[in-house]
């Protein structure tokens, strides 16, 4: 006789039939929902904006605007089945991107004049599956992309909505401020005349065919030459034994027999890319005949593929890209939520890409992080963490540069004090962004867009560097100045500044930073930029037709007048010896207007400048007299 089966039993039984039938069908759900939610190519016309600026004239005239600056128009990354756009960042995604912008950027401002950033934005004239982002000096428009990010090998786009937002802002700012940095250097350093006696020729430029920016090319002459001793790219630490390829690295250093860098150092690679006459001539024929790559040892977690060739060259190494690529290398680091280890690699310089369905579908280079690794030469110290030395000395940090030996077993870099070539490299910045100047800045109208008016050329704004310790708040700032009886009051936008930088190359943003302080400036000051100045009211200022007089006041019991007491000390002494050691000339002038043959730009574009001089008062007594010039340019 057969026992019956309990009735409780029947009912695990069933349940674990149909249980092992939901998770099947579940299992099978998944993998035709992956197939089913292939993601299509995205449209350029469903852009999402953070921080919308609602007007140009409401932003110029310094309206308060979210997170001070940035305005973030993302357009998709993919459209789904259902033509739903997905987007790489959203709005959470944005705001955490500008406000880790404003955290670890610098910038001072010239940031007025970036009218918006773009992400994802389709141009007919730029295939976004080979960059990450560029700007655009007549537009000052930055355009970022995440094409790399999302994509696999085969060019599939992959869906990674559950990626979290700090990873991709980590995976993403180093552009932005790659980019940004574009814009610091043309707003600075490039567009001198070269009439200019801050700005010479001296540097042949390769990136350009045109032959008038190629005729106009300039850049500072001081930033220039500091920014060469500070890494190597010329022959300040050069041994007095003469030997030749005193800067190329000991070959313990490297298990590629290809490497570059065990052939050429940055210093010759510098010379090839920004001058006509270099030497050794007959050495760079092997660019042809040898598939050197950056990869410098075995055991580096990432290998470069790709081949270098003479155009590369030109490219990395040309000054234009060095400027932001070696002041990346300097100032920044991720945050120790995202890294593993400052030991590792992962994290810091690169990241896995992986889906919302768990798949690693790769590895993303950060734009910091391909920079860094050609310099770098890596040795396991125990699973997934390594020492690390440099494979040529353009480098800021003492811990790699004291153990630099050339191949003759050399070091080559004396300094006994700590991080002498950080601090020079440091200086080299903040000397170009005019740090600690009253007056280090001189734009027009910020355009958004391409209608420009004449009118935008007639007037100008003001920026520079207040100290925080003489200003209660940032708010009710005024420079004030008189055309004949009457008195005009222009407001001050003022901002709080990020000029720092970290001490070692994998420090992380939350770890202790040097400060301008340490080259005996004041380590922090609010930025500012003015309300717009009309051209003619300063030319109708003009004390004898030369000097521009003005002071700086904060109307503290906010009476809307001025009181004695309420003037902010400016020491103009002071001042003109740091505009003599910056070297660098206050200017509304930008390149793109003489590419462009703006002549309404050009027209109205002009030079300030303090100036000294002896004179005397109406006593007769001999007096230290500092003034403002303000002529054409």
């Amino acid at each position: 006789m057969k026992k019956k089966i309990p009735g409780w039993a029947t009912f695990l039984i069933v349940f674990f039939l149909f249980l092992t039938a939901g998770l099947a069908g579940f299992a099978t759900y998944l993998v035709l929902k992956q197939k089913w939610e292939k993601l299509q190519e995205p449209d350029n016309n469903t852009p999402i904006v953070y921080n919308k600026k609602n007007s140009a004239a409401e932003y110029s005239e310094g309206i308060s605007i979210k997170n001070e600056f940035l305005e973030i128009e993302e357009y998709p990354y993919a459209i789904d089945y259902d033509n739903n756009p997905k987007y790489f960042f959203g709005i959470e995604g944005l705001e955490l991107l500008s406000r880790e912008f404003h955290k670890r950027a610098w910038y001072g401002p010239e940031i007025i004049e970036i009218p918006k950033i773009t992400i994802n934005k389709k141009f007919t004239n730029v295939n976004t599956n080979q960059v990450n982002g560029f700007y655009t000096p007549d537009s000052k428009e930055i355009a970022l992309f995440t094409t790399e990010i999302v994509r696999d090998k085969n060019g599939n786009i992959r869906k990674v909505d559950n990626l979290r937002n700090d990873i991709k802002v980590e995976m993403v700012l180093p552009t932005l401020v790659h980019e940004y940095t574009h814009h610091v250097a043309n707003v600075y350093n490039n567009s001198g005349k070269l009439s200019d006696p801050n700005y010479s020729n001296e540097l042949d430029y390769k990136l350009s065919t045109n032959i008038h920016y190629i005729a106009t090319y300039a850049n500072n002459i001081k930033f220039l030459k500091e920014f060469k001793s500070s890494l190597f790219y010329d022959e300040t630490y050069k041994p007095i034994t003469n030997l030749p390829n005193w800067d190329i690295g000991n070959k313990s250093i490297f298990s590629y027999p290809n490497s570059l860098y065990k052939s050429f150092s940055a210093r010759e690679l510098f010379n090839y890319a920004n001058y006509t006459n270099i030497e050794n001539p007959e050495k760079w024929n092997s660019l042809n005949t040898t598939e050197y790559t950056f990869n410098n040892t075995y055991e580096s977690p990432i290998k470069f593929s790709e081949p270098v060739e003479s155009g590369k060259i030109e490219y990395l190494y040309s000054f234009e890209e060095l400027i932001p690529r070696e002041f990346m290398k300097m100032i920044y680091s991720t945050s120790k939520r995202i890294a593993k280890s400052s030991t590792n690699p992962n994290g810091i310089l690169y990241f896995d890409k992986v889906d919302d369905y768990g798949h690693n579908y790769g590895i993303h280079l950060t734009a910091y992080g391909e920079d860094s690794l050609r310099n770098l030469a890596f040795k396991p110290k125990s699973l997934n963490s390594y020492n690390v030395k440099i494979a040529a000395p353009n480098w800021v940090f003492d811990d790699e540069l004291k153990q630099f030996r050339n191949i003759y077993g050399q070091q080559i870099y004396p300094a006994t004090e700590n991080n002498v070539q950080l601090k020079k490299f440091y200086k080299t910045f903040l000397d170009l962004f005019g740090y600690g100047q009253t007056i280090s800045y001189m734009g027009y109208k910020t355009i958004f867009n391409n209608k420009t008016k004449n009118s935008d050329y007639e007037n100008i704004r003001l920026g520079g560097y207040l100290s925080d310790n003489g200003i209660d708040s940032k708010n009710n700032v005024y420079l004030t100045y008189k055309v004949g009886t009457k008195t005009k009051n222009v407001k001050l936008n003022l901002f709080n500044t990020n000029f720092t930088t970290k001490t070692k190359w994998n420090s992380f943003s939350e770890d202790r930073k040097y400060n301008p302080s340490i080259l005996n400036k004041p380590s922090s000051m609010y930025a500012y930029y003015s309300n717009l100045i009309n051209i003619q009211d300063i030319k109708k200022s003009l004390i004898g037709d030369k000097e521009f007089k003005y002071f700086i006041w904060q109307d503290k019991n906010n009476n809307g007048d001025y009181d004695a007491d309420e003037k902010v000390n400016i020491d103009f002494k002071k001042e003109f010896n740091i505009q003599n050691e910056i070297q660098r000339s206050i200017i509304n002038s930008r390149k793109s207007f003489e590419i462009q043959k703006n002549t309404k730009a050009l027209f109205n574009s002009h030079i300030l400048k303090l100036n000294y001089e002896k004179t005397t008062d109406t006593l007769g007594q001999e007096i230290d007299n500092y003034y403002y010039s303000f002529v054409k340019y």
